[in-house]
């Protein structure tokens, strides 16, 4: 397993999607939708099980499924 956190995931791919709209949201729809949420649409990201595959101590090769709803 990665030593790493997924925040760092979801930072990233967060920054991605902010070109398409501004409201992008982690793990789960929100509880209240904004004005914004409504007027310009949102996304869900979601992190599945990170799989590290490095064969030898301080390689970085790894992969996850992210959904995007």
């Amino acid at each position: 397993m990665f030593n790493d956190s997924r925040i760092d995931i979801y930072d990233y791919l967060a920054a991605k999607f902010k070109t398409i709209t501004a409201n992008v949201y982690s793990i789960g729809e929100p509880t209240e939708n904004t004005k914004s949420d409504v007027e310009d649409g949102f996304i869900v990201v979601r992190v599945g099980v990170m799989n590290d595959d490095s064969e030898f101590d301080g390689e970085a090769y790894g992969w996850a499924r992210c959904t995007v709803t």
